[in-house]
Parts: structure tokens; C-alpha cells; sequence
């Protein structure tokens, strides 16, 4: 584990002198409450030149070790990829306390909720962007470039200068996780995450002696799923791969995106459903985005499809999804077939807008 990963830097003496006058409710979920943080003088966090949100617990739950080291995680990813397009940014953090920008236009939940309340779609276009906005995040979080010489690889313990070294894994994807801000989806919110530790030992740059540990809903793997509900003692002694599972996970986000609709119309698990994942089934993809023959779309569906495999070791790298989205764009925007010929502004959108819709979850079962 390299000592970025373990190492988290809190600021909260900066955190601390914006005074709690300047707080603002924004909403809560089931356990953190957001602030906005309100006109701030020289000097404080809240000076800095843009809306920003503080993201906390509710004062109802114990400050516990798990919170404490849940937002720590949360802060050392964001803040270890600043440089990401596709990864929200962390200004500051402190506890069980973090300030992020704010994201004003919502989440993709909200845009898919909208939809479904009757609210405007994305174009075929803009939709295969968000994909590579979504892909892109994940091939972020996952893994950085090793080393371009072979030697220099071996030297470190790799296999070859072509693999990525994952080092984290997000472990709780869903559509709530993506928030749009600066004209694109960015993903936020690794307090459930993993990091990754390879050993030597192993050939899996994914795998991880600790157990995924989450409760079930329908954008778990089916890996992720089995072991839920049929883990016996011994799996614990057994390595579980985050990678594929993340990945897994990405492709359900996409079908959300690309449909408006949840896998087999509920939002959450239900058991019989869960089981149907297990086995190898997944839910239809409409004919209104398959008979069209459009490029965009269809190139939405292969991706989705390619994260679906059932088997985790047939499923591809995020990076790689990202790279056939990214190539099919190019030749849509007639730049050729090389990702690397997309600008930044390519890739953008303008988000429709947002309406309230059904907030239709169903209880877990």
C-alpha cells in the first residue's frame, strides 16, 4: 500500500474558522446532511471563489472510528485525483466533516428521475458522452500508469508496462453517486470503498482479503450478490475481486442512464431479482434504443453488455470501455477513430433541465 493511501491530510483549522453562522441546509440522506456554505470573509474556506457544500453526518449518529475513517478515505481519493476531469474535487476535510463544490444541477438520479416524471431526455449524443464521463471516472478511481520501462515494472513487482495498478475501488456505485458539475457527470462519495494492497503473491491486481460488507441492491455484481447471500465462513479467508465488481456496477449505471428505467422496474433489491442476477440473467434493454441502429446508442448497449459478463475475468477494464465510448464519439464528431483527438469541450454537455420526479425506491427485501 503506498503511503498516500493510508495517509489522510486534514485541514481543520482552515475548516474550522468558517463560522457556522454561514451554513446554510441544503437536504440529507439516510445518514450525512449537506450545508452550503454562505458569503465568507478573507481568509476562510469559504472565500474560496465558488459555491461550495459541507457534507457531514447528522448530529443524531455517534462519531464512531468507521465515520472518522469512511470520510477520510473520502477525501484522500478526491483529493489523490485532482487532477481528474471526472472525479469530484475535495476543498478541505476534518472528522467526520469534508467541503466539496456544490453541484447545483443534481445527481444522476435526478436526472433519471426526471425523465421518468416526463421531463427532457439527453440526445442519442450526449447520452454516449455521459457514458465516457461515467467510464472515465471509474478508470480513474482504479488505476494509475505504471512505469513505461519493463525493468523498472519488474523492479516494482508488476507483470508488464501495459497493466494498471488499481488502487482503490468504489465498492458502492450507483446513479446517486454521479453529480453533474462543470458540464460534466463526476463521480463522488468512496466512504465505502477499498483500498487495494496487491500482494505480490497474487496474479489479480483487483483482489482484496476483505469482504464487499454492503447490503444488496440491484447495481451489485453477481459475485457481490452470491456472496451475500450464500457466504459460508471460509469465503472470508477467500480473495474477492473489487475491480470486476466495480465494473459490473458501471454497466448497470449505464443501462440506467440509457433507459430511464431500473433493472426489472424496481429501484431496489428484491430477493427473487437478485437471483435472476446470479444466474445470469439481465433485464431487457427496450427496442426504442435498439431499433434505431444509432451509433451512439448502439455503442452505449456494447459497452453496458461488456460490463454485464457474468464471469468477472471476462469483463474489461474501465479504461478500455472508456477508450471504445471515447473512439466512437471521435468518429461521430468526424475527428478521425483516436480518443486522443477529442478536446475537453467534446465531451461536455448541457444538462437538460431537471424537474422533480417519482422518487419510486422500494424497500429492501
Amino acid at each position: 500500500m503506498a503511503d498516500w493511501q493510508k495517509s489522510p491530510q486534514p485541514v481543520c483549522n482552515v475548516l474550522h474558522e468558517s463560522p457556522l453562522q454561514q451554513l446554510e441546509l441544503l437536504g440529507e440522506g439516510s445518514v450525512s446532511v449537506v450545508f452550503q456554505f454562505g458569503p465568507g470573509e478573507d481568509g476562510t474556506i469559504a472565500s474560496v471563489n465558488e459555491a461550495l457544500i459541507l457534507k457531514t453526518n447528522m448530529f443524531e449518529y455517534q462519531v464512531r472510528h468507521r465515520e472518522m475513517k469512511g470520510r477520510a478515505k473520502d477525501a484522500i481519493v478526491a483529493g489523490h485525483n485532482t487532477g481528474s476531469r471526472y472525479i469530484l474535487p475535495v476543498h478541505g476535510y476534518c472528522g467526520i466533516s469534508g467541503v466539496f463544490p456544490k453541484a447545483s444541477e443534481g445527481t444522476m438520479y435526478d436526472y433519471v428521475t426526471s425523465v421518468r416524471a416526463g421531463g427532457e431526455e439527453l440526445s442519442p449524443v450526449n447520452k454516449l458522452r455521459v457514458a465516457i464521463h461515467m467510464a472515465n471516472a471509474i478508470a480513474d478511481l482504479h488505476g494509475v500508469p505504471l512505469p513505461t520501462s519493463s525493468a523498472d515494472a519488474k523492479a516494482a513487482g508488476h507483470r508488464s508496462t501495459s497493466d494498471y495498478l488499481p488502487f482503490f475501488a468504489h465498492n458502492d456505485l450507483d446513479v446517486d453517486q454521479f453529480v453533474f458539475y462543470d458540464g460534466r457527470f463526476q463521480l463522488n462519495d468512496f466512504n465505502h470503498g477499498k483500498v487495494i494492497s496487491r500482494s505480490v503473491l497474487s496474479s489479480d491486481f483487483y483482489a482484496c482479503w476483505e469482504p464487499p460488507g454492503m447490503k444488496p441492491h440491484l447495481c451489485r455484481s453477481p459475485e457481490s450478490l452470491r456472496y451475500y447471500y450464500f457466504a459460508n465462513p471460509r469465503d472470508k479467508y477467500q480473495e474477492f475481486s473489487y475491480g470486476p465488481a466495480d465494473v459490473f456496477m458501471l454497466g448497470t449505471a449505464l443501462f440506467l442512464m440509457l433507459t430511464n428505467e431500473w433493472m426489472w422496474g424496481k429501484r431496489h433489491m428484491r430477493r427473487e431479482l437478485s437471483y435472476r442476477l446470479i444466474n445470469g440473467k439481465r433485464p431487457p434493454i427496450p427496442a426504442r434504443y435498439t431499433e434505431p441502429n444509432d451509433p451512439a446508442l448502439n455503442a452505449i448497449i456494447q459497452a453496458l453488455q461488456s460490463c454485464w459478463r457474468h464471469r468477472p475475468s471476462d469483463r474489461p477494464l474501465a479504461k478500455q470501455v472508456a477508450l471504445e465510448l471515447e473512439m466512437q464519439l471521435a468518429r461521430i464528431l468526424g475527428k478521425g477513430s483516436s480518443a486522443a483527438s477529442l478536446d475537453v469541450e467534446d465531451v461536455q454537455i448541457e444538462l437538460p433541465q431537471i424537474i422533480d420526479g417519482i422518487d419510486d425506491m422500494d424497500e429492501y427485501m
